[in-house]
C-alpha cells in the first residue's frame, strides 16, 4: 500500500492529464460515432498501449541520463575496452592499467601516434596485464587529423564487434591521448552508440595522477540503468 500511496503521489499530475485526455477522446468519438461501447473499449485500450509506450520510454531516458556523469564506469562489466594512448600510458600508475585491472576485458584496442609506437607504449602496457596477441589491435594516427582519429575508432569499435562484442559490452575511454584524440574518440564512440567514460585525475608537481583522487566518470551512455 505504501509503494502504492507514494507511486500516485509522484505520478499524479500524469494520472490526472492521461484521465482528462482520455475523457475529453472517449467524449469525442461518442459525438462522431454514436453511443458503440466497443469501439470506445478499443480506443481505450490503444490509449493504455500509446501510454505504456511513452511511460517506458521516458524512463529509459531519464536512466540514461542517470549515469552520465556518475563515478561508476569501472562498475559496469565490460569485455572490451578502446584506449587513446599517451606517452605515459604504460606506467604503472597510469590510467589506463588502472581501468584495465578493474575491469578485465577480453579485447583491447588501443589508439596511438607514431611517437608512441616508438617508445613501444602498447607492448609495455599488454606486457604488464598479459594480453595475447589476437586480444589486442593497436592502430597509430596523426594526433592533429580528427577525421582521421574518429574513423580508426570507429574501425577498432567494428574489430571488437568481429570478436563477438555487442556495444553494450564495449566501452571508449577517453583519457589518454591528445584533447583531439579524445573529442574524436567521442564523436565516434557517439556515431555507433557505444558507452564512453573519463578517469579524472588531480595531478602532482610533476603532472602525474595523484593515486586515491581519480574517479571514473561515465561520459555517454546508451544502456538502461
Amino acid at each position: 500500500m505504501r509503494i502504492l500511496r507514494a507511486f500516485f503521489r509522484e505520478k499524479w499530475l500524469e494520472i490526472a492529464i492521461v484521465a482528462i485526455c482520455f475523457q475529453l477522446i472517449t467524449n469525442a468519438v461518442s459525438v462522431l460515432l454514436g453511443n458503440r461501447p466497443e469501439v470506445i473499449v478499443l480506443l481505450a485500450l490503444a490509449i493504455l498501449l500509446l501510454v505504456a509506450v511513452v511511460a517506458s520510454g521516458a524512463d529509459m531516458i531519464r536512466s540514461h541520463r542517470a549515469l552520465v556523469g556518475e563515478a561508476l564506469a569501472l562498475d559496469i562489466p565490460r569485455r572490451g575496452v578502446i584506449f587513446t594512448v599517451g606517452l605515459r600510458s604504460h606506467e604503472d600508475d597510469s590510467t589506463v592499467l588502472k581501468v584495465f585491472r578493474a575491469l578485465r576485458p577480453e579485447f583491447c584496442g588501443f589508439l596511438g601516434t607514431n611517437r608512441t609506437e616508438r617508445e613501444r607504449v602498447v607492448e609495455g602496457i599488454v606486457e604488464k596485464v598479459g594480453l595475447g596477441l589476437d586480444r589486442y589491435k593497436m592502430i597509430s594516427v596523426d594526433p592533429t587529423n580528427l577525421r582521421s582519429i574518429r574513423d580508426d575508432i570507429a574501425h577498432l569499435i567494428r574489430w571488437l564487434q568481429s570478436k563477438g562484442l555487442d556495444e553494450r559490452a564495449m566501452v571508449v575511454d577517453l583519457t589518454g591521448g591528445t584533447a583531439i584524440m579524445s573529442v574524436a574518440a567521442l564523436m565516434a564512440a557517439d556515431d555507433l552508440r557505444v558507452d564512453s567514460q573519463y578517469i579524472a585525475s588531480e595531478f602532482d608537481a610533476n603532472n602525474k595522477p595523484i593515486p586515491g583522487t581519480q574517479r571514473a566518470l561515465v561520459v555517454t551512455s546508451y544502456r538502461k540503468a
